[in-house]
């Protein structure tokens, strides 16, 4: 993996609105836009290719801890979990509800080593720059063999019309109405592959659903077979109406079960089921001198601790400052100073994809840069 300088396309931004990438400018923490392209992360096909298998190996990794979990009714208390928590999980689980989407966020230091850090399995984001955006940049950008990991884009659609039971059912989809610009936008991209693929759509703001004594109702009264939500499970539980969801017929995406592999409460016992992993870090609930303190449901690198000490780029945030899991720490490759995480993305059951962001600290928040990518047979 190597870091090189590029010029930016002169008509950059008008292709990011066409694609309705209208937050590429937001500010970063160091004061830049948030999407970068007069960098590029260039790997080698060999790179590539064992950043695929290791995030396959991840999720089939994840998908037996569920069903280890599931199997033997034996919840950890470190989940955090409600009874209704449990049921849905359990529901789902054997009904099989089919998942769309995750992000594994991943230590690259070589093909040999590739490790780990949490797996965004809920309500990952990214997604249109990892998918179309970067894809517009490597087509129109003169870079070697021109060819990038990505397939986003067409397994979303090929996912989505394998979750379709009939011709124009309608698939409602969901964010906050004050979400940020990066959520609505990925709300809208993930509208656009589920419309391609033969749904139905219709967007409304989540304070707009609804409950009778049939089930859930969107703002009109109608029922809500089918739904996305870019909201995360453990808020949902916090929901007067959550406890509705079990007595529910609407079906979820992504489905309850995710609300184990969203938890980082998987590390320690992934950890614990496949000891010395050439992909997993040491990790534990007990506190262990040296290792990353993490929240369990932290989210965008806030909360992470290291020796008594918030990390420099992390922020204290008091409502996830409860249940904490102990993960060796693994520092970030430093380029110059940047440091760049892989995100590989999960569409069903194949990995699809990579999307990076880089920062000047070794935590990725919200305040990242994304950096696209490309890779070729060997390094020029």
């Amino acid at each position: 993996m190597q870091r090189k300088l590029f010029p930016g396309r002169p008509n950059a931004v008008e292709r990011h609105e066409e694609i309705g990438f209208r937050y590429h400018d937001e500010k970063s923490t160091d004061g830049e836009p948030y999407w970068t392209e007069t960098a590029a992360y260039e790997f080698t096909l060999a790179e590539v290719e064992a950043i695929e298998e290791a995030t396959e190996e991840l999720h089939y990794l994840c998908l037996a801890l569920v069903d280890d979990i599931v199997g033997s009714g034996d919840y950890p208390d470190e989940f955090c979990l409600t009874d209704v928590g449990k049921t849905l999980i359990e529901q789902s689980w054997r009904e099989r509800r089919a998942a769309v989407y995750g992000r594994f966020d991943l230590l690259f230091e070589s093909v040999e080593r590739i490790k780990l850090y949490e797996y965004n399995a809920d309500t990952p984001t990214s997604l249109l720059e990892a998918s179309v955006a970067q894809w517009l940049w490597v087509e129109e950008t003169p870079v070697p063999n021109h060819d990038q990991f990505n397939s986003i884009h067409e397994k979303l659609v090929e996912r989505w019309r394998y979750a379709l039971r009939e011709p124009g059912d309608v698939l409602h989809l969901f964010a906050m109405r004050e979400a940020p610009a990066e959520d609505w936008g990925n709300v809208s991209y993930m509208a656009d592959v589920a419309l391609q693929a033969g749904w139905e759509i219709f967007v409304d703001d989540m304070e707009n659903v609804g409950h009778d004594e049939y089930g859930f109702v969107d703002i009109n009264g109608d029922p809500i077979r089918y739904a996305f939500k870019l909201y995360p499970w453990e808020w949902m539980m916090e929901d007067p109406f959550g406890e509705f969801v079990v007595e529910s017929d609407t079906q979820w995406f992504e489905p309850p079960w995710k609300m184990l592999l969203s938890n980082k409460a998987i590390l320690p016992l992934l950890w614990a089921k496949e000891p010395d992993h050439p992909n997993l870090l040491p990790a534990f609930f007990e506190e262990v001198n040296g290792f990353v303190k993490k929240p369990i449901l932290g989210r965008e690198g806030a909360a992470i601790y290291r020796d008594g000490r918030l990390m420099e780029g992390s922020r204290q945030v008091v409502e996830y400052e409860t249940t904490f899991v102990y993960q060796e720490f693994a520092p970030l490759p430093d380029f110059d100073g940047r440091h760049p995480v892989i995100g590989s993305w999960m569409i069903g059951n194949q990995a699809a994809g990579m999307g990076i962001r880089e920062d000047r600290t070794l935590i990725s928040g919200n305040g990242s840069h994304f950096v696209p990518h490309y890779f070729v047979e060997e390094n020029l």
